[in-house]
This record gives C-alpha cells, sequence and structure tokens, in this order.
C-alpha cells in the first residue's frame, strides 16, 4: 500500500488514513477469510472496450492508475469513457485516482 498512501508533498509522509479499505488490515484478513478476492476481477483493456461489451455489471470501485496521462489532446476519447464510466456505475462508489503527470 506504499506507493497508494505515499503524500507527494514537501514532507513526504506517509499517512495510513489514505491506504485503500481493501489493504486495511481488517478490511484484508476479511478478503482472505471469505474469500471476496475470488468476486475481484483485473483488464486490460480499454475502458471503454470494456463497458461497452459488459452492459450487465456493477462496479462501485474504480482504480484509475495513470491512464489518463496518456491520452491525446483530443478530448473525444476522455468524454466517452467518462460518460460510459458513469452511467455505467453503482452507487455508492469510491474511486482512486493517480497521476504522475504535472500537466494532466
Amino acid at each position: 500500500w506504499w506507493g497508494l498512501s505515499f503524500q507527494y508533498s514537501l514532507t513526504k509522509t506517509v499517512r495510513k488514513e489514505t491506504c485503500p479499505d481493501y489493504l486495511r488490515k481488517a478490511n484484508f484478513e476479511k478478503l482472505k477469510s471469505e474469500k471476496l478476492y475470488e468476486r475481484v476481477s483485473t483488464h486490460t483493456e480499454l475502458i471503454s472496450d470494456f463497458l461497452k461489451e459488459n452492459k450487465n455489471h456493477s462496479i462501485n470501485r474504480w482504480i484509475l492508475l495513470d491512464h489518463m496521462d496518456w491520452m491525446t489532446k483530443d478530448k473525444t476519447p476522455l468524454i466517452e469513457e467518462w460518460e460510459l464510466i458513469l452511467e455505467s456505475t453503482k452507487r455508492p462508489a469510491k474511486f482512486l485516482f493517480r497521476s504522475a503527470s504535472r500537466t494532466a
């Protein structure tokens, strides 16, 4: 969880409260003991393509790491992606974003 909770600041402090829920000790133990990890899936395709192909989903957690940093100046794919994300997200939902770009 180090990379996810590192505070990118002048003090370079680590704050445990910024750790994602699934990596908190109690939740991690529950994830293992109840085999909740079997419900987790990863995908290596465009988010837009995944959402177009999988209409029957109920996603309430999103981890978006750097992927928007590499988009072109054409905002059309970004707008399409966010429209699909928002219409397919089950509420309440949580989003985790990370960007290394200084301009993104």
